[in-house]
């Protein structure tokens, strides 16, 4: 039976019985020490996240109210889009959904709202 057709339990047990040489060892140290440092790296960066959005903690809160959105999907909305976002009047049925698209962008194809946006699509 070839190694494709093994189950992964099958090959794990198959690898414990076989010898760890010193190179092993050493390349085992060499990804253990790489994890340590991504590790050490991660959290510099997620430090360094809190530290920044500090300034905009209730906007954070608030997008988290919206299922599925975490502290770190909120972070990320906020350095994309910014804190000055404009709330569109209520359009007359289940306006539950969110439109976003970069100003530039809304600048450059002249569309502010809803309607802007479904005559843009329609006629290009």
């Amino acid at each position: 039976m070839s190694w494709q057709d093994q189950s992964l339990a099958g090959i794990h047990k198959e690898a414990l019985k076989r010898k760890i040489t010193e190179h092993h060892r050493f390349m085992l140290g060499l990804i253990r020490e790489s994890m340590a440092y991504i590790e050490g790296f991660m959290t510099r960066v997620e430090d360094r996240i809190e530290e920044k959005s500090a300034f905009c903690k209730r906007q954070i809160e608030l997008l988290m109210t919206i299922p599925g959105v975490s502290t770190l999907t909120a972070q990320g909305i906020i350095a994309e889009i910014g804190t000055k976002l404009t709330w569109l009047k209520p359009i007359g049925f289940n306006n539950s959904y969110a439109l976003m698209m970069r100003r530039k962008h809304a600048n450059r194809i002249k569309v502010e709202t809803i309607s802007d946006l479904k005559r843009y699509l329609f006629n290009e």
